[in-house]
Protein backbone atom coordinates (compact mmCIF):
# COMPACT_ATOMS: atom_id res chain seq x y z
CA UNK A 1 0.00 0.00 0.00
CA UNK A 2 1.24 3.33 -0.67
CA UNK A 3 2.43 5.61 2.47
CA UNK A 4 -0.51 7.19 3.75
CA UNK A 5 0.70 11.21 4.54
CA UNK A 6 0.17 12.18 8.24
CA UNK A 7 -0.44 15.14 7.71
CA UNK A 8 -3.08 15.11 5.03
CA UNK A 9 -5.07 12.86 7.03
CA UNK A 10 -4.84 14.80 9.90
CA UNK A 11 -6.53 17.57 7.76
CA UNK A 12 -8.69 14.76 6.37
CA UNK A 13 -9.85 14.23 9.94
CA UNK A 14 -10.18 18.07 10.84
CA UNK A 15 -12.48 18.35 8.25
CA UNK A 16 -14.58 15.46 8.98
CA UNK A 17 -15.12 16.77 12.61
CA UNK A 18 -15.24 20.12 11.94
CA UNK A 19 -18.13 19.00 9.41
CA UNK A 20 -19.90 16.23 12.48
CA UNK A 21 -19.39 19.69 15.00
CA UNK A 22 -21.47 21.70 12.19
CA UNK A 23 -24.46 19.10 11.63
CA UNK A 24 -24.61 18.59 15.37
CA UNK A 25 -24.67 22.32 16.20
CA UNK A 26 -27.31 22.78 12.98
CA UNK A 27 -29.22 19.62 13.89
CA UNK A 28 -29.98 20.67 17.27
CA UNK A 29 -30.12 24.27 16.71
CA UNK A 30 -32.91 23.34 14.15
CA UNK A 31 -34.55 20.68 16.37
CA UNK A 32 -35.46 23.19 18.96
CA UNK A 33 -36.87 25.90 16.57
CA UNK A 34 -39.03 22.72 15.41
CA UNK A 35 -37.73 23.72 11.90
CA UNK A 36 -35.51 20.33 11.17
CA UNK A 37 -36.84 18.80 7.81
CA UNK A 38 -35.87 15.93 5.57
CA UNK A 39 -34.07 18.01 3.05
CA UNK A 40 -31.75 19.61 4.94
CA UNK A 41 -30.51 16.71 6.69
CA UNK A 42 -30.03 14.68 3.31
CA UNK A 43 -28.13 17.51 2.04
CA UNK A 44 -25.59 17.59 5.11
CA UNK A 45 -25.73 13.25 4.85
CA UNK A 46 -24.53 13.94 0.77
CA UNK A 47 -22.04 16.77 2.32
CA UNK A 48 -20.21 14.03 4.50
CA UNK A 49 -19.72 11.90 1.64
CA UNK A 50 -18.72 13.78 -0.81
CA UNK A 51 -16.48 15.04 1.27
CA UNK A 52 -15.64 11.37 1.97
CA UNK A 53 -15.33 10.76 -1.70
CA UNK A 54 -12.96 13.09 -2.31
CA UNK A 55 -10.64 12.67 0.71
CA UNK A 56 -10.62 8.80 0.17
CA UNK A 57 -6.86 8.47 -0.57
CA UNK A 58 -5.51 11.65 1.21
CA UNK A 59 -1.66 10.28 -0.37
CA UNK A 60 -3.30 11.33 -3.88
CA UNK A 61 -2.20 15.33 -4.79
CA UNK A 62 -3.96 15.42 -7.91
CA UNK A 63 -7.00 13.40 -7.60
CA UNK A 64 -9.29 12.83 -10.71
CA UNK A 65 -12.88 13.37 -12.30
CA UNK A 66 -14.43 11.54 -9.57
CA UNK A 67 -13.26 13.84 -6.65
CA UNK A 68 -13.60 16.81 -8.75
CA UNK A 69 -17.59 16.11 -9.43
CA UNK A 70 -17.72 15.57 -5.46
CA UNK A 71 -15.78 18.92 -4.43
CA UNK A 72 -18.79 20.41 -7.15
CA UNK A 73 -21.70 18.20 -5.14
CA UNK A 74 -20.14 19.45 -2.13
CA UNK A 75 -20.57 23.04 -2.85
CA UNK A 76 -23.95 22.75 -3.84
CA UNK A 77 -24.81 20.80 -0.94
CA UNK A 78 -23.21 23.70 1.43
CA UNK A 79 -25.35 26.13 -0.60
CA UNK A 80 -28.57 24.25 -0.75
CA UNK A 81 -28.25 24.28 3.24
CA UNK A 82 -27.39 27.99 3.86
CA UNK A 83 -30.74 28.74 1.76
CA UNK A 84 -32.90 26.22 3.61
CA UNK A 85 -31.40 27.02 7.33
CA UNK A 86 -29.91 29.55 9.56
CA UNK A 87 -28.18 28.07 12.57
CA UNK A 88 -24.67 30.21 12.21
CA UNK A 89 -22.43 27.31 11.17
CA UNK A 90 -23.10 27.00 7.70
CA UNK A 91 -20.68 28.44 6.73
CA UNK A 92 -17.88 25.89 8.34
CA UNK A 93 -19.61 23.96 5.33
CA UNK A 94 -17.52 26.45 3.14
CA UNK A 95 -14.09 26.42 5.02
CA UNK A 96 -13.96 22.49 4.72
CA UNK A 97 -14.63 23.16 0.95
CA UNK A 98 -11.83 25.65 0.72
CA UNK A 99 -9.18 23.23 2.59
CA UNK A 100 -9.59 20.47 -0.28
CA UNK A 101 -9.96 22.99 -3.42
CA UNK A 102 -5.99 22.83 -3.60
CA UNK A 103 -5.63 19.14 -3.59
CA UNK A 104 -8.52 19.35 -6.80
CA UNK A 105 -7.89 22.30 -8.87
CA UNK A 106 -5.22 24.40 -9.63
CA UNK A 107 -4.35 27.63 -7.32
CA UNK A 108 -5.79 29.68 -9.28
CA UNK A 109 -9.60 28.02 -9.65
CA UNK A 110 -9.25 27.39 -6.04
CA UNK A 111 -9.18 31.02 -5.48
CA UNK A 112 -12.22 31.31 -8.05
CA UNK A 113 -13.98 28.77 -5.90
CA UNK A 114 -13.81 30.39 -2.70
CA UNK A 115 -14.32 33.88 -3.75
CA UNK A 116 -17.58 32.29 -5.97
CA UNK A 117 -18.95 30.01 -2.98
CA UNK A 118 -18.93 32.97 -0.72
CA UNK A 119 -20.58 35.28 -3.34
CA UNK A 120 -23.44 32.79 -3.67
CA UNK A 121 -23.64 32.46 -0.27
CA UNK A 122 -23.85 35.86 0.55
CA UNK A 123 -26.38 36.55 -2.29
CA UNK A 124 -28.76 33.55 -0.63
CA UNK A 125 -28.32 34.96 2.60
CA UNK A 126 -29.03 38.65 1.49
CA UNK A 127 -32.12 37.34 -0.70
CA UNK A 128 -33.42 35.70 2.65
CA UNK A 129 -32.31 38.15 5.04
CA UNK A 130 -30.00 36.04 6.79
CA UNK A 131 -27.44 37.14 8.98
CA UNK A 132 -24.62 36.51 6.56
CA UNK A 133 -25.56 38.83 4.00
CA UNK A 134 -23.30 41.49 6.01
CA UNK A 135 -20.43 42.63 4.78
CA UNK A 136 -18.73 41.78 8.43
CA UNK A 137 -19.64 38.24 8.42
CA UNK A 138 -19.13 37.70 4.55
CA UNK A 139 -15.42 39.33 4.96
CA UNK A 140 -15.19 37.17 8.72
CA UNK A 141 -15.80 34.00 7.19
CA UNK A 142 -14.01 34.54 3.80
CA UNK A 143 -10.76 35.40 5.83
CA UNK A 144 -11.64 31.81 7.48
CA UNK A 145 -11.32 30.48 3.73
CA UNK A 146 -8.21 31.96 2.48
CA UNK A 147 -6.65 30.50 5.76
CA UNK A 148 -7.82 26.80 5.17
CA UNK A 149 -6.71 27.77 1.32
CA UNK A 150 -3.48 28.50 2.64
CA UNK A 151 -2.78 25.77 4.96
CA UNK A 152 -4.05 22.91 2.19
CA UNK A 153 -1.48 24.80 0.11
CA UNK A 154 1.72 24.77 2.71
CA UNK A 155 0.65 20.66 3.46
CA UNK A 156 0.79 19.75 -0.43
CA UNK A 157 3.98 21.88 -0.76
CA UNK A 158 5.57 20.22 2.26
CA UNK A 159 4.46 16.49 1.16
CA UNK A 160 5.90 17.45 -2.03
CA UNK A 161 9.04 17.95 -0.30
CA UNK A 162 8.98 14.93 1.80
CA UNK A 163 8.01 12.75 -1.40
CA UNK A 164 10.93 13.90 -3.19
CA UNK A 165 13.24 13.67 0.14
CA UNK A 166 12.16 9.78 0.37
CA UNK A 167 12.53 9.20 -3.20
CA UNK A 168 16.18 10.45 -2.69
CA UNK A 169 17.04 8.69 0.15
CA UNK A 170 15.87 5.49 -1.19
CA UNK A 171 17.69 6.31 -4.75
CA UNK A 172 20.95 7.06 -2.52
CA UNK A 173 20.55 3.84 -0.28
CA UNK A 174 20.29 2.15 -3.01
CA UNK A 175 23.27 3.32 -5.04
CA UNK A 176 25.19 2.64 -2.03
CA UNK A 177 24.37 -0.84 -2.06
CA UNK A 178 25.28 -0.87 -5.40
CA UNK A 179 28.64 0.84 -5.09
CA UNK A 180 29.14 -1.59 -2.27
CA UNK A 181 28.25 -4.78 -4.26
CA UNK A 182 30.24 -3.60 -7.53
CA UNK A 183 33.64 -2.41 -5.11
CA UNK A 184 33.04 -5.88 -3.52
CA UNK A 185 33.18 -7.39 -7.05
CA UNK A 186 36.14 -5.14 -8.65
CA UNK A 187 38.47 -5.88 -5.37
CA UNK A 188 37.39 -10.39 -6.06
CA UNK A 189 38.93 -9.14 -9.25
CA UNK A 190 41.59 -7.66 -8.18
CA UNK A 191 43.08 -9.94 -5.82
CA UNK A 192 42.78 -12.92 -8.49
CA UNK A 193 44.26 -10.93 -10.37
CA UNK A 194 46.90 -10.65 -8.84
CA UNK A 195 47.24 -14.22 -7.27
CA UNK A 196 47.24 -15.08 -10.91
CA UNK A 197 50.02 -12.34 -12.49
CA UNK A 198 52.33 -12.49 -9.35
CA UNK A 199 52.16 -15.50 -7.46
CA UNK A 200 51.06 -17.34 -9.67
CA UNK A 201 54.18 -16.36 -12.25
CA UNK A 202 56.68 -16.58 -9.76
CA UNK A 203 55.64 -20.12 -8.67
CA UNK A 204 55.97 -20.92 -12.10
CA UNK A 205 59.15 -19.65 -12.44
CA UNK A 206 60.49 -21.63 -9.23
CA UNK A 207 58.70 -24.67 -10.19
CA UNK A 208 61.45 -24.41 -13.23
CA UNK A 209 64.08 -23.58 -11.57
CA UNK A 210 64.02 -26.99 -9.50
CA UNK A 211 63.09 -29.14 -12.32
CA UNK A 212 66.90 -27.62 -13.60
CA UNK A 213 68.50 -27.91 -10.21
CA UNK A 214 67.19 -31.70 -9.80
CA UNK A 215 68.87 -32.63 -13.24
CA UNK A 216 71.99 -30.80 -12.40
CA UNK A 217 71.84 -31.80 -8.39
CA UNK A 218 73.26 -35.70 -7.47
CA UNK A 219 73.35 -37.96 -4.47
CA UNK A 220 71.51 -36.42 -1.48
CA UNK A 221 70.86 -33.03 -2.98
CA UNK A 222 68.29 -34.89 -5.14
CA UNK A 223 65.71 -36.05 -2.91
CA UNK A 224 65.06 -32.73 -1.04
CA UNK A 225 64.57 -30.59 -4.49
CA UNK A 226 61.88 -33.04 -5.84
CA UNK A 227 60.11 -32.81 -2.53
CA UNK A 228 60.56 -29.20 -3.16
CA UNK A 229 59.14 -29.08 -7.07
CA UNK A 230 56.20 -31.61 -4.79
CA UNK A 231 55.33 -28.45 -2.89
CA UNK A 232 55.94 -25.89 -5.55
CA UNK A 233 53.02 -27.91 -7.64
CA UNK A 234 50.71 -28.24 -5.29
CA UNK A 235 51.04 -24.82 -4.22
CA UNK A 236 50.60 -23.46 -7.78
CA UNK A 237 47.58 -25.90 -8.17
CA UNK A 238 46.36 -24.31 -5.10
CA UNK A 239 46.93 -20.73 -6.11
CA UNK A 240 45.32 -21.65 -9.60
CA UNK A 241 42.36 -23.12 -7.83
CA UNK A 242 41.91 -19.96 -5.46
CA UNK A 243 41.88 -17.48 -8.45
CA UNK A 244 39.00 -19.32 -10.03
CA UNK A 245 37.32 -19.56 -6.65
CA UNK A 246 37.93 -15.84 -6.68
CA UNK A 247 36.34 -15.26 -10.45
CA UNK A 248 33.68 -17.77 -9.94
CA UNK A 249 31.86 -16.52 -6.55
CA UNK A 250 28.33 -15.19 -6.89
CA UNK A 251 27.71 -12.14 -9.24
CA UNK A 252 26.42 -9.12 -8.34
CA UNK A 253 23.71 -9.16 -5.96
CA UNK A 254 21.74 -6.30 -8.07
CA UNK A 255 18.25 -7.60 -6.83
CA UNK A 256 19.26 -6.21 -3.05
CA UNK A 257 19.90 -2.95 -4.79
CA UNK A 258 16.69 -2.54 -6.96
CA UNK A 259 14.65 -4.35 -4.09
CA UNK A 260 15.72 -1.67 -1.61
CA UNK A 261 15.04 1.46 -4.46
CA UNK A 262 11.54 0.13 -4.83
CA UNK A 263 10.82 -0.55 -1.26
CA UNK A 264 12.28 2.89 -0.54
CA UNK A 265 9.36 4.95 -3.09
CA UNK A 266 6.58 6.74 -1.11
CA UNK A 267 4.85 6.81 -4.29
CA UNK A 268 3.74 5.44 -6.64
CA UNK A 269 3.40 1.98 -5.74
CA UNK A 270 5.90 -0.07 -7.27
CA UNK A 271 5.76 -3.51 -8.17
CA UNK A 272 8.34 -5.71 -8.93
CA UNK A 273 9.47 -8.44 -10.74
CA UNK A 274 12.52 -10.19 -10.51
CA UNK A 275 13.70 -13.84 -11.65
CA UNK A 276 15.35 -15.18 -8.98
CA UNK A 277 18.18 -17.35 -11.64
CA UNK A 278 18.89 -14.01 -12.71
CA UNK A 279 21.97 -12.58 -12.30
CA UNK A 280 24.85 -9.64 -13.66
CA UNK A 281 28.15 -10.71 -13.62
CA UNK A 282 29.68 -6.74 -15.09
CA UNK A 283 29.37 -4.07 -12.80
CA UNK A 284 29.14 -1.88 -15.95
CA UNK A 285 25.82 -3.80 -16.84
CA UNK A 286 24.74 -3.67 -13.19
CA UNK A 287 24.69 -0.30 -13.03
CA UNK A 288 23.17 0.51 -16.80
CA UNK A 289 20.39 -2.15 -15.32
CA UNK A 290 20.02 -0.37 -12.00
CA UNK A 291 19.98 3.30 -13.91
CA UNK A 292 17.10 1.99 -16.21
CA UNK A 293 14.87 0.76 -13.23
CA UNK A 294 15.89 4.38 -11.05
CA UNK A 295 14.96 6.30 -14.17
CA UNK A 296 11.45 4.35 -15.21
CA UNK A 297 10.54 4.87 -11.27
CA UNK A 298 11.82 8.80 -11.51
CA UNK A 299 9.82 9.09 -14.44
CA UNK A 300 6.95 7.53 -13.16
CA UNK A 301 6.70 9.91 -10.07
CA UNK A 302 7.80 12.89 -11.27
CA UNK A 303 6.15 13.37 -14.58
CA UNK A 304 3.57 10.79 -15.38
CA UNK A 305 1.25 11.40 -12.27
CA UNK A 306 1.17 7.15 -12.20
CA UNK A 307 -0.72 5.76 -9.03
CA UNK A 308 1.17 1.89 -9.97
CA UNK A 309 4.35 1.45 -11.92
CA UNK A 310 5.45 -2.42 -12.91
CA UNK A 311 9.05 -2.78 -13.45
CA UNK A 312 10.20 -6.84 -14.83
CA UNK A 313 13.25 -7.85 -15.26
CA UNK A 314 13.88 -10.66 -17.86
CA UNK A 315 16.74 -12.75 -18.31
CA UNK A 316 17.18 -14.96 -22.06
CA UNK A 317 20.15 -16.63 -23.39
CA UNK A 318 22.79 -13.99 -23.41
CA UNK A 319 20.85 -10.91 -22.58
CA UNK A 320 18.56 -8.84 -19.96
CA UNK A 321 15.43 -7.08 -20.56
CA UNK A 322 13.96 -4.06 -18.49
CA UNK A 323 10.24 -3.41 -18.83
CA UNK A 324 8.85 -0.98 -16.82
CA UNK A 325 5.09 0.65 -17.49
CA UNK A 326 3.21 2.96 -15.32
CA UNK A 327 -0.57 3.58 -15.22
CA UNK A 328 -0.44 7.83 -15.35
CA UNK A 329 -1.52 10.15 -18.30
CA UNK A 330 0.53 8.98 -21.19
CA UNK A 331 1.70 11.69 -23.83
CA UNK A 332 1.24 11.64 -27.36
CA UNK A 333 5.07 13.14 -28.26
CA UNK A 334 7.46 11.83 -26.33
CA UNK A 335 10.12 14.10 -25.66
CA UNK A 336 13.81 12.87 -23.85
CA UNK A 337 14.87 14.42 -21.16
CA UNK A 338 18.02 14.28 -19.67
CA UNK A 339 17.21 11.08 -17.63
CA UNK A 340 16.15 8.95 -20.90
CA UNK A 341 18.82 10.87 -22.69
CA UNK A 342 21.42 8.94 -20.12
CA UNK A 343 19.69 6.00 -19.96
CA UNK A 344 19.74 5.55 -23.65
CA UNK A 345 23.12 6.40 -23.74
CA UNK A 346 24.43 4.25 -20.81
CA UNK A 347 22.32 1.00 -23.52
CA UNK A 348 24.35 1.97 -26.19
CA UNK A 349 28.11 2.27 -24.40
CA UNK A 350 27.39 -1.41 -23.42
CA UNK A 351 25.67 -2.43 -26.92
CA UNK A 352 22.12 -2.17 -25.52
CA UNK A 353 18.97 -0.61 -26.86
CA UNK A 354 16.16 1.52 -25.36
CA UNK A 355 12.26 1.46 -26.61
CA UNK A 356 9.52 4.04 -25.61
CA UNK A 357 6.10 3.92 -25.84
CA UNK A 358 3.02 5.61 -24.49
CA UNK A 359 -0.38 7.20 -25.58
CA UNK A 360 -2.81 9.66 -23.72
CA UNK A 361 -4.25 7.66 -20.99
CA UNK A 362 -1.94 4.64 -21.57
CA UNK A 363 0.83 5.48 -19.46
CA UNK A 364 4.47 5.02 -20.08
CA UNK A 365 6.43 2.13 -21.33
CA UNK A 366 9.95 1.72 -21.13
CA UNK A 367 12.03 -1.18 -23.08
CA UNK A 368 15.50 -1.72 -22.14
CA UNK A 369 17.53 -4.48 -23.32
CA UNK A 370 21.22 -5.34 -22.94
CA UNK A 371 23.98 -8.17 -23.60
CA UNK A 372 24.58 -10.66 -20.65
CA UNK A 373 28.19 -9.99 -19.47
CA UNK A 374 29.93 -13.49 -19.79
CA UNK A 375 30.68 -14.90 -16.73
CA UNK A 376 34.16 -13.91 -15.63
CA UNK A 377 34.84 -11.75 -18.26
Amino acid sequence: MPRRERTQVRLMLIGLLTWALSGTAGLATLHSRAELHLGWAAAQAVFGLAFWVNTRLPWELKRGTLEIAALAVEVGCALVITAWSSYGFEPALFVIIAGQAPFCLSLPHSWLLVVGQTAAAGLISATLERPLSSLGGLAMYLSLQVFALGAATLAISEFRSRRALLRVHAELMATQTLLAENSRHRERLRIARGLHDDLGHQLTALSLQLEVASHCAQGSVVDPIVAAQRVTRELLSTTRTVVGSLRAEAPIALEIALRSLASGMPHPRVHLTIPEDLTVDDPAHAETVFHCVQEALTNAARHSDARNVWVSLVGGLGEIEVQAHDDGRGTETITLGHGLTGMRERLEQIGGRLDLHSAPGAGFTIHAWMPRAARGA
